[in-house]
């Protein structure tokens, strides 16, 4: 199915249910927000569209605004906690998604802050929310909802956490030589490594379990220690992503007793691992910038909102790196790369690693409340600041080819 097909099916049916949907991007209409403000990505409805007869799309297509109805709807689920008990089950959602959808209101309306749905902290890049699996979506009930109900957080989660653990789990597939995956398409694959009981009866490890969770009904598993299987994990994980709607692209892996941001210090790592990494939060802040610039615009703020981008090579740095830019005397936010560039006025350009940028630094970056993380800086380094952290100047014959890409983010 063509996409212009497929989009013209899509807003006839949202037509019909009166809902209306903005694309702020027109080159890219597969995103786009839902009044009164709900972000939606589309791509993988239109996947799931891709090879169906007109018929069969518009099938498809009904399902899912029938579920973004129910979602946008003063009351999107039962008004007692009776009525959703059995239905309540835990679910893992990317930290980047839930922070757009609060973000979108604020591009279209201009509205300063909106906070985020109760959650648990999952590694860095994934949270944990309940979730009330109703007929024809998963909606998630904010603070608001558990007041309604007179329940808390906590006490819902737990619930979820029971439902969950009788539902049957998919099989354990042994996918390489010490690599695993769970792919069981209930939607509910990923929140598995929320249970207590998730690791008992694992497959024999080397190391510690690193877990990856491209997609919400798709879990890979491998060892810590294990480079090939990691490197396999990585590879896997990112076709995955390309072909449905991605959950995550960072792995965490379980010691004392949680989940923690894989590789850490001292851990086996892979090209292929931080390749990913760096593709992975490239997507989110792409979505992040979108959304902070239009709603930069509507406020009146004249703040630049830099960009995050991935250098095929730096020189004396091996391999690709991650990076920011930090302009000269502008009001600049910042997001967290490995390398920042520092264009200067005279034509230099400086280049520092973030952790020492950050030691440097300190109160003079200010962490925004969003995710991925973003720093609000109003005035430049000084020399002296520079020396401190560091910073290299670009080999004069380096620059007019690097600059160009760099004064472009």
């Amino acid at each position: 199915m063509k996409l212009d097909q497929f989009t013209t099916l899509l807003d006839q049916a949202l037509a019909e249910q009166s809902l209306v949907i903005t694309r702020p991007d027109p080159d890219d209409p597969l995103s786009g927000i839902v009044e009164p403000g709900t972000a939606v990505n589309l791509s993988h409805v239109y996947n799931a569209c891709d090879e169906k007869s007109e018929v069969e799309a518009r099938q498809q297509i009904d399902i899912f605004v029938a579920s973004l109805k129910r979602a946008t709807s003063d009351n999107p689920v039962a008004e007692t906690w009776d009525e959703v008990r059995a239905s309540v089950l835990p679910i893992l959602r990317d930290r980047g998604s839930i922070h757009s959808s609060r973000l979108a209101p604020q591009a279209s309306k201009g509205q300063d802050s909106y906070g985020i749905f109760p959650h648990l902290d999952i590694g860095a890049d994934l949270i944990a929310l309940a979730a009330v699996d109703t007929e024809d979506s998963i909606v998630m009930p904010d603070g608001d909802q558990f007041e309604d109900w007179g329940m808390t957080f906590e006490e819902v989660y737990e619930q979820a956490l029971a439902n969950l653990a009788v539902r049957e789990p998919g099989p354990i597939e042994d996918l390489d030589d010490g690599l695993y995956g769970f792919f069981n398409g209930d939607d509910y694959e990923s929140s598995r490594v929320l249970l207590p009981s998730f690791l008992d009866g694992l497959p024999s490890l080397d190391g510690d379990p690193v877990i990856l969770c491209p997609s919400k009904d798709s879990l890979l598993l491998a060892g810590s220690k294990n480079a090939a299987a990691l490197a396999e994990m990585a590879h896997q994980a990112a076709n995955v992503i390309q072909a449905h709607r991605p959950l995550s692209g960072l792995a965490i892996v379980r010691r004392d007793g949680a989940w923690h941001p894989f590789p850490g210090p001292g851990d086996v790592d892979t090209d292929a691992l931080r390749s990913l990494q760096q593709q992975w939060l490239s997507i989110l802040y792409d979505e992040q910038k979108a959304l902070l610039d239009e709603a930069l615009e509507k406020q009146s703020r004249d703040i630049f909102v830099a960009n995050y981008g991935i250098a095929p090579q730096i020189p004396d740095l091996a391999g690709k790196h991650s990076f920011s830019t930090w302009g000269e005397d502008i009001h600049v936010w910042l997001p967290e790369a490995e390398i920042v560039f520092f264009p200067q006025d005279d034509g230099n350009i400086y280049f520092a690693h973030w952790a020492a940028v950050r030691t440097v630094m300190g109160s003079r970056m200010t962490p925004l409340h969003n995710y991925p993380p973003r720093f609000e800086v109003e005035s430049s380094p000084s020399e002296k600041d520079f020396a401190a952290m560091d910073a290299r100047v670009l080999e004069q014959k380096k620059k007019p080819s690097l600059f160009q890409r760099f004064k472009s983010r």
